[in-house]
């Protein structure tokens, strides 16, 4: 067991640890572990996550999924999620100072089993990272039809028949969350039998099961797009039109349009990659791009990273010799954020493909494609720098003293 977030075997109060280690004290002294009855000291804790670390044989499946479950509660973010959902936890911790993350996930565990996995559920599915994008192609942004409830009843069904008809299974439950900017969707489902090869007893055998699946969809209200996170292209487009039946009466209220260009790169690359005016980046740069051409197998080009853009142009130009149309296919940026050292990196592919290194940092990097041109959408003026010194920055170096009003 790896504890990733929080170690909550050291940080628990020791009446909680108690009651979560209670039902596996048995095994626990076979490990030369004897819980107490009270205090929980520091070496005897150190040797339970130890214990785990390192199962046996005898190590019972509950215990670890458990401590995995708890592990993966033990975020701020599943704190405050946990808090803000579970009613009667917030009330249970507002008179303890001493509370760690470890005692509300813990407590969430214990005695709110069902509604903390249901908050983990959708925790972990919000960090995916790979969504296809479909734009309305109404005018305004289209309103959903209400009432929800009857809606989602009708999503199901027809993403159920389409499992049935895949021979995935006769599960499908889709889950529904809402506020006033998005509408969105969480659907589990079954998947083809698969067999797994075991050893029982010294004998090799077959066992089959039928994993389970997720996919994910979700609706701004506001803009009108739909971005969608499912396993394959069929799937997609599958859900796409249900999504656009069942809450809108209109199959086709989402069709396969350019919702990401490459353009601003084939138009002036530094300017495309300038982090002015988004004060969560201080660089942005050109890792690789695919080039694709008429007839011609796509050219996969990746350099230096401050001075891959003076290669696209150059690789652009010796293209337009020869072929009447040449397009960038894929293009992957780093963006390097203000409160991080970490580098994330973002791969967009025309014409509504897009993937994220990490859901957490989405929002600030739509942003960042949509003010530089990258996203097709209306009102979008194509970022120009300020200045006559353009030329002399390196590509994607932070600048200062760039007025707010230019982003």
């Amino acid at each position: 067991l790896r504890l990733t977030n929080q170690n909550f075997f050291s940080n628990v109060a020791y009446r909680r640890l108690h009651e979560f280690l209670s039902p596996f004290a048995d095994y626990l002294r076979t490990r030369g572990i004897n819980l107490p009855s009270g205090p929980i000291g520091d070496d005897m804790r150190e040797q339970i996550r130890n214990a785990l670390r390192h199962p046996d044989d005898d190590t019972p499946r509950k215990l670890l999924q458990s401590s995995h479950f708890v592990n993966d509660l033990c975020t701020e973010r599943g704190m405050e999620k946990l808090l803000d959902r579970i009613d009667g936890l917030a009330e249970k911790f507002k008179n303890d100072e001493n509370a760690t993350i470890a005692d509300v996930a813990v407590e969430a565990f214990l005695y709110h089993r069902d509604e903390a996995e249901e908050i983990l559920r959708w925790e972990r599915v919000q960090s995916r990272k790979s969504f296809q994008y479909f734009q309305a192609r109404t005018d305004q942004p289209p309103k959903l039809l209400l009432p929800l409830e009857s809606r989602r009843l009708a999503f199901e069904k027809e993403v159920l028949q389409f499992h049935i008809e895949k021979r995935c299974g006769r599960f499908v439950d889709v889950t529904l969350e809402e506020n006033e900017a998005m509408l969105r969707l969480l659907v589990t489902h079954g998947s083809p039998l698969k067999a797994i090869k075991l050893v029982e007893d010294g004998r090799p055998v077959d066992r089959h099961s039928r994993q389970r699946g997720e996919a994910m969809l979700e609706f701004n209200k506001l803009a009108g797009e739909l971005k969608i996170n499912a396993a394959t292209p069929t799937r997609r487009q599958m859900y796409r039109a249900a999504f656009g039946e069942c809450f809108f009466d209109d199959e086709e209220m989402f069709p396969d349009g350019e919702i990401w260009t490459a353009e601003p790169l084939r138009n002036n690359a530094r300017n495309a990659l300038s982090v002015a005016g988004i004060p969560q980046l201080v660089h942005a740069s050109l890792v690789s791009i695919k080039i694709a051409s008429d007839d011609a197998i796509p050219e996969y080009v990746k350099t230096e990273r401050d001075c891959l853009a003076d290669v696209l142009e150059d690789r652009l130009a010796y293209y337009d010799d020869f072929y009447n149309e040449v397009r960038i296919i894929e293009a992957r940026i780093a963006l390097t954020f203000r409160d991080s050292r970490r580098v994330r990196m973002c791969t967009i592919k025309p014409p509504n493909f897009a993937t994220f290194g990490r859901d957490g940092d989405a929002d600030v990097i739509e942003t960042f494609l949509r003010k530089r041109g990258f996203m097709n959408v209306g009102g979008i003026k194509p970022f120009v720098l300020p200045g006559p010194d353009l030329d002399r920055n390196p590509i994607g170096s932070p600048r200062r003293n760039v007025p707010s009003s230019l982003a």
